[in-house]
């Protein structure tokens, strides 16, 4: 690690650390919240799938 970024990442958590603010609603592009619908309906559907492989699994183990 270099010695500018090591005292950037000390200068975060210092006191008078900033934080950048979520974008304001007009910011961010229309199309943006369906592709967050989309992502978000993928990854609970591998979810489901993921916990109905792990109980099959783990009945066919008795």
């Amino acid at each position: 690690m270099t010695r500018d970024l090591a005292s950037n990442l000390h200068d975060l958590e210092g006191p008078g650390a900033w934080f950048p603010t979520t974008p304001v609603r007009g910011a961010i592009p229309g199309w943006y919240p369906g592709l967050l619908d989309a992502v978000a309906g993928h990854v609970f559907a591998g979810l489901a799938r993921a916990i109905s492989t792990a109980n099959q699994e783990l009945v066919g183990s008795y």
